[in-house]
């Protein structure tokens, strides 16, 4: 009968081959414990031949393996010196200058193959007023559009002067500036002194019209919700609502409306603003805007 030593050694070494011939061999070292010495000494002789040949396909497995590792040294070692810093420098882009990412932004926005003062000055505060629309969530195409009628294609002395696109009044902070403006007082044109904001900026000026349009007045936070693109299905509910809200012009609604047709306004509705912080792009935007000469 077979040594239970050898059967042993031989099931050990049969369970380093692949699945499909363990089944084989331990089969084969069950059979083995009543065999005739003649048939032991076979199995022995099958024992010596598997496990030469055990060893012979680790050996080459073996080898393998050195050869690929032998092939890329240089890379396993600089990886191995390779700082977290350096690691993450390699898979992520390093973060645009707000600059740049504003350039390249405006350059997406639509181009007017005429050169006009209106074209010039609706060119000239569109990119701030998509921002910042984009973050009230109105229209940019009323605004530039009430910006163009409220302050006469910005060549107004309230645009000029005191950078009051909007014909906002009241104070802004704690300037304002009295001026003779026009009003509509059951349809008749009167005259009267009032005192408007001051601005810093036409920036400055289309973000407080904004903030107006989404937080309302003191006394009604919801006054101008109907200009909110969320209770709206187009541009023309918004300026609807300002009729009779926003200025006394008994006609806003059609000018505002006429404006945006004629110079295609409603195209800058379908740009989307950047998720940046908009302080931070009407302030390099500002610049630019200054720089502007209308």
């Amino acid at each position: 009968m077979m040594n239970k030593t050898l059967l042993n050694a031989f099931i050990a070494i049969a369970l380093l081959l692949p699945v499909n011939m363990q089944a084989y061999f331990v089969e084969t070292s069950n059979e083995a414990e009543s065999n005739t010495p003649e048939q032991d000494e076979n199995f022995l002789v099958t024992l010596g031949q598997t496990t030469k040949e055990l060893f012979s396909f680790l050996t080459e497995d073996l080898s393998v393996t050195e050869e690929e590792q032998s092939v890329t040294p240089a890379v396993a070692d600089a990886a191995e010196n390779d700082t977290p810093e350096e690691i993450n420098n390699e898979t992520k882009e390093e973060p645009k200058d707000i600059k740049v990412l504003l350039e390249e932004w405006q350059q997406t926005l639509p181009v007017y193959e005429e050169d006009t003062n209106q074209t010039q000055f609706i060119q000239t505060i569109a990119p701030a007023a998509v921002l910042i629309s984009d973050y009230y969530d109105i229209y940019p195409s009323v605004m530039i559009a009430q910006a163009a009628l409220e302050s006469s294609w910005g060549q107004s002395d309230l645009a000029q002067s005191y950078n009051n696109l909007m014909g906002t009044k009241g104070t802004w902070n704690g300037e304002s500036v009295t001026v003779r403006t026009r009003e509509d007082v059951d349809g008749s044109s009167v005259y009267i002194d009032a005192g408007f904001s001051v601005y810093d900026s036409w920036a400055a000026s289309l973000h407080r019209y904004g903030h107006l349009m989404k937080n309302g007045l003191e006394w009604d936070n919801d006054f101008y919700h109907g200009t909110w693109r969320e209770n709206t299905e187009s541009y023309q509910d918004a300026t609807a609502w300002l009729q009779g809200r926003y200025a006394t012009d008994s006609a806003i609604a059609t000018k505002l409306n006429q404006t945006i047709q004629s110079f295609q306004l409603d195209q800058y509705d379908a740009v989307e603003g950047l998720d940046k912080s908009l302080d931070e792009l009407l302030a390099e935007m500002t610049v630019e805007m200054n720089e502007e000469n209308i």
